[in-house]
């Protein structure tokens, strides 16, 4: 490697980090092997990510950790640069591998840690993880990183019978998402951490997706030995839920009743679904909620493009110290639906040019609509001719900027 260059440090380290923003990493790698003073800067952000089966169907001679466990036995400093590991899939490979704990035990410093899912690679077929029945060798070293003190992120998809307990030792963790995640019945789970930590864990974001049934409910119940919640939600400030059903409205309702200081929300619904009570639900952060993103996705027959957004938004105009500043709304035309585009948009317009909104200064609407056996683009056409036809209060807005799209997806047949 050549010797030290006269360029400062600092100069350095600000390229590298713009470098950082290619996926390949191609030029950071480049310059690990120009200069000496080149390389650790370069591996904090060449191994910083670190993703296990991104693409279970491609024939590997072995499973992408054993990969990584012949890398980290020749370098066993890397696994010091990692901050962010993800499990794209979990093999059934993996969980037969007894070499996997010694993989995994390298990894001391992660922020971020995400297990997603279980696939026979086979047969080509992704599962749930049965969390209970994971080898115990391998789901002690799961455990042992969630656990970690340096993480703060944990991401759970397609797992079952999850045992929420394992939750107490997670001290640090700030963001909880899950989806396609079921917890097993607490009273078939016994607390098994004898020692437990101070204070529960105090989340600041959960995100909740589809396939959570139940979750919302059992993540509020769950108390530990001491009397106090395993989760704590009274310092959530960031809240995402997908939604079903109605069940799922209702459930992801609790954890929102223990917040006290929300300050973003992100709600998708399903079709045959509305967005009524919304404005009830975030009523106690009227001095607080600043962001709000709201997404749906209609099909043929629905007499409101906005599935009821407008009357939510009527209701919280109503109410003082309004501080919302950021609203998102996106809306998918089924396939091969169509949609209403007329006066039934222009409700929104009217909404958000009435008095009621002091600190609103952007609003998004996005119109995705998806094709397969569509013959003409009418429906585009008209759609993106609504800021002229019903958008024009807030298209001439000289307070609140107005960010409007449409965009037509084909699929291939």
């Amino acid at each position: 490697m050549a010797s030290m260059p006269s360029i400062p440090l600092d100069i350095i380290y600000f390229i590298l980090h713009i470098l950082a923003d290619e996926e390949d990493h191609r030029s950071l790698k480049a310059c690990s092997l120009a200069s000496h003073a080149f390389l650790h800067p370069c591996r904090k952000h060449i191994f910083r990510s670190i993703v296990i089966n991104r693409e279970p169907y491609r024939i590997y001679p072995h499973s992408t950790m054993r990969m990584l466990g012949d890398l980290l036995a020749r370098a066993p400093e890397i696994a010091s640069y990692v901050r962010q590991l993800h499990f794209e899939h979990i093999l059934s490979e993996d969980l037969a591998d007894p070499n996997v704990p010694q993989v995994l035990i390298y990894f001391t410093q992660l922020q971020s840690l995400s297990l997603y899912g279980y696939m026979n690679r086979d047969r080509g077929q992704s599962r749930s993880l049965d969390w209970i029945a994971i080898a115990l060798p391998i789901r002690t070293a799961f455990l042992r990183l969630m656990h970690l003190p340096t993480l703060t992120h944990l991401g759970l998809r397609f797992i079952k019978n999850f045992t929420v307990y394992d939750l107490i030792p997670c001290t640090n963790l700030l963001r909880l998402k899950v989806s396609w995640f079921h917890i097993a019945d607490i009273h078939d789970t016994p607390e098994p951490w004898s020692i437990l930590s101070s204070r529960p864990v105090q989340l600041q974001r959960f995100d909740i997706g589809y396939g959570c049934s139940g979750v919302a409910n059992k993540l509020v119940d769950a108390t530990r030995s001491d009397g106090l919640r395993v989760v704590d939600f009274k310092d959530l400030k960031v809240f995402e839920a997908s939604c079903e059903n109605l069940f799922d409205i209702a459930s992801m309702k609790l954890p929102l009743k223990m917040a006290e200081r929300l300050t973003a929300i992100s709600l998708m619904i399903s079709t045959q679904m509305t967005f009524s009570g919304f404005a009830e639900m975030v009523a106690p952060f009227r001095k607080t909620l600043t962001k709000a993103n709201l997404r749906v996705t209609i099909e043929d027959g629905y007499d409101d493009p906005l599935a009821g957004i407008c009357e939510e938004l009527g209701k919280m105009a109503g109410r003082q110290s309004n501080v919302l500043e950021d609203l998102e709304i996106q809306v998918k035309v089924a396939l091969d639906c169509n949609c209403e585009t007329g006066d039934e948009w222009g409700r929104l317009d009217q909404v958000l040019t009435k008095p009621g909104w002091p600190a609103l200064q952007d609003v998004s609407l996005q119109i995705t609509i998806y094709s397969y056996r569509r013959n003409d683009n009418t429906l585009l056409r008209t759609l993106k001719n609504l800021p002229q036809t019903q958008f024009t209060g807030l298209s001439s807005s000289t307070t609140t900027s107005f960010h409007f799209d449409v965009k037509e997806i084909h699929l291939q047949q």
